[in-house]
C-alpha cells in the first residue's frame, strides 16, 4: 500500500472478530501506534457540522461519506484482509464483485456502492 497520500483504511467485521489486532499488524512499522477510530461516530459528528453550516439534507450522506481522503480502501475483515475496493479522488480505480454484497457498503455508503456498481458493470 502507498502511505504517501492521506488513506482511509475500512476493514469489516463483527465485535470481537480481531480488526484492530489486524489493522496494527497490517500498517507499517513506522505506523505502531495508530489507533482505530469509531467510524460511525466520527461520521455522525461530521453530518451534524454539515448540518450546521447549511447543507442540503440529502447532500449530508454524500458529503459525510466522502469526507475529504484521497484514497479509500475498503477491506472485508472477516477471512483475512481482502480489498473490495479502491476509490482515489472520488473516482473507483479497482473493485471486486464482492463489494456489491457487503451491507455495509450498501447502507453505509449508498454513493460509493453506486460508483462500485457503475465501475463492475463498465465494459
Amino acid at each position: 500500500m502507498d502511505y504517501s497520500k492521506a488513506t482511509l483504511i475500512v476493514i469489516s467485521g463483527p465485535n470481537g472478530a480481531g480488526k484492530s489486532t489486524h489493522i496494527q499488524k497490517m500498517l507499517p512499522t513506522q505506523f505502531r501506534g495508530i489507533w482505530a477510530f469509531d467510524r460511525d461516530k466520527t461520521r455522525t459528528e461530521f453530518e451534524n457540522r454539515l448540518r450546521q453550516e447549511g447543507l442540503v439534507l440529502s447532500e449530508i450522506p454524500v458529503k459525510a461519506t466522502r469526507l475529504t481522503f484521497e484514497a479509500i480502501e475498503l477491506y472485508d475483515g472477516m477471512k483475512g484482509p481482502v480489498l473490495l475496493a479502491r476509490v482515489e479522488n472520488n473516482k473507483v480505480v479497482n473493485a471486486s464483485g464482492y463489494a456489491l454484497k457487503k451491507a455495509w457498503i450498501k447502507n453505509g455508503l449508498p454513493s460509493i456502492f453506486n460508483d462500485i456498481k457503475s465501475f463492475i458493470q463498465s465494459p
